[in-house]
């Protein structure tokens, strides 16, 4: 983004977020030229073979964290997270997609 600013390069490729972030104040100054299908940044995920019972109880105190001080401490301190919530199924849709992308790519090299 820095040298995008200071015209060192006409293009760069950074994460929407990120990019609001470091654009700031000089977001007129810029055009996004493309973009690519969304991801979800961070997922928690488990064995096969784990008790079920387990599994929900994992669940169930990770999607509650928010609604306490101490669990919106540990959120906060996990890269500035706000909540653990269920992955939506066009997020599953673009999981898919990007292995299916990452696949074909890797493969003809």
């Amino acid at each position: 983004m820095v040298w995008v600013l200071r015209g060192k390069v006409v293009a760069g490729a950074m994460d929407y977020q990120s990019y609001e972030k470091e654009a700031r104040a000089d977001l007129s100054n810029l055009k996004i030229i493309g973009k690519t299908f969304s991801l979800p940044r961070q997922i928690v995920s488990y064995r096969a073979d784990l008790p079920a019972k387990l599994v929900a109880r994992i669940k169930e105190i990770l999607t509650k964290m928010d609604q306490s001080a101490e669990g919106r401490k540990t959120l906060q301190n996990f890269e500035k997270t706000i909540k653990f919530d269920e992955l939506p199924d066009q997020s599953m849709a673009a999981l898919f997609k990007a292995g299916k992308f990452l696949d074909s790519e890797f493969r003809t090299k």
